[in-house]
């Protein structure tokens, strides 16, 4: 082999050799057009370079601009925080009505001509395995022709699928279908939220559900929680006065010393009982105040039929009162709505019968004097 080797050596300088003694001009492979002349003795010329102007010059490469974004979206912390823009989550596959395959995206929400006729989202977040769920959905549903007259998308968010976990958006189409909810509003599953999966199970105020919270369209800011009220929404009456809309709590209109006598009693464990040494041909009557954001519970325990009357000046604070459900620690629902009177005027009232725990609350925060009156309606 190394034999062969040193053949093929031999054999190419020969070939090399063979070709100079041959030829007078050696020409170079071309390289820029430079060419190396070779005079009759042997010498070599200095090469000439080609200095002709080419035909056509090219320009230098312009660097593209960035396109302008027509209509930005507003920038988010990438929390969902009452007080601050809504992340830009979507949604592929939701559904709306008979649309099962809706790409749902705040930022079209927030930009699109397709929703202009709405001022602001509506969010109810439930799980498939929370007992007072159904309760509030239907209570959305009975109102859901109210909030959307008043410009409210609603989105119905499934937070957990009935095993616990993240629920897709298919779950939620179902559990939609199981509550009647399909046709009142946008179903989605928070399994499926994107870019961030349960985005909405994981903001910061959660801390149960069912919850809402309402998102205005015109800067995608989270403009009431109700994880951060003592009270049910009324989302008719926030989304009536949206541009005004905030998390700001009022200022507080009582003190300490407008406190009912019956304090603490802040919480359901800690309520009063109002005494029968109250009742006075059949009436009990006392001042008290919501002072602060906290609430005041009473246990009544009459056998029987009997009023709750409200006394209080809207003008200087919105209070509701409800029935407390103790079992499930919060308001007492029927046929989807809570018990008890929640109106925006002066005073509350409502008739209830049997013993029963009742709360006394400020509309998102409102504080006021009030004068509370049980009157026993007998048999």
């Amino acid at each position: 082999m190394k034999q062969l080797g040193l053949f093929l050596l031999v054999a190419g300088l020969f070939l090399v050799t063979a070709c100079s003694d041959d030829d007078d001009d050696v020409t170079t492979p071309d390289a820029g057009d430079v060419t190396l002349d070779q005079s009759d003795d042997g010498s070599v010329e200095e090469p000439v370079e080609d200095t002709a102007v080419p035909d056509t010059v090219e320009e230098p490469d312009q660097a593209e601009e960035e396109p302008v974004e027509e209509c930005p979206y507003p920038t988010s912390s990438g929390l969902i925080q009452c007080g601050h823009p809504m992340p830009p989550l979507y949604w592929e596959g939701a559904t709306w009505g008979e649309d099962e395959d809706f790409d749902f995206r705040l930022t079209e929400f927030f930009c699109s001509e397709e929703y202009d006729d709405y001022v602001a989202l509506v969010f109810i977040v439930t799980a498939e395995g929370c007992g007072y769920c159904p309760g509030y959905i239907d209570m959305i549903e009975n109102n859901a022709a109210a909030i959307n007259a008043a410009g409210g998308l609603i989105v119905f968010v499934d937070a957990q699928n009935r095993f616990g976990g993240p629920a897709s958006n298919v779950a939620a189409r179902l559990y939609c279908d199981r509550e009647g909810a399909r046709e009142e509003g946008i179903c989605v599953g928070d399994g499926s939220t994107q870019p961030t999966m349960s985005a909405i199970y994981n903001m910061p105020s959660l801390e149960g559900v069912p919850t809402g919270f309402v998102v205005r369209r015109s800067d995608m800011e989270v403009v009431a929680d109700q994880s951060l009220s003592a009270f049910i929404l009324d989302y008719v009456d926030i989304l009536e006065d949206i541009d005004e809309a905030n998390c700001e709590p009022p200022p507080a209109n009582c003190t300490a010393l407008e406190e009912e006598t019956y304090e603490d009693n802040d919480t359901a464990e800690t309520r009063a009982t109002i005494p029968e040494g109250c009742f006075v041909e059949g009436v009990c009557s006392f001042t008290g105040g919501i002072c602060t954001d906290s609430l005041d519970f009473y246990q009544v325990n009459l056998a029987h039929n009997w009023r709750l009357d409200l006394l209080f000046s809207h003008a200087t604070g919105d209070l509701d009162t409800y029935v407390w459900d103790l079992v499930n620690n919060t308001v007492l629902m029927e046929d989807g709505d809570p018990v008890g009177s929640y109106s925006s005027t002066n005073n509350e009232s409502f008739e209830y019968a049997g013993p029963a725990a009742i709360v006394v609350s400020g509309y998102q925060g409102a504080t006021a004097p009030y004068t509370l009156t049980i009157t026993d309606l007998g048999e």
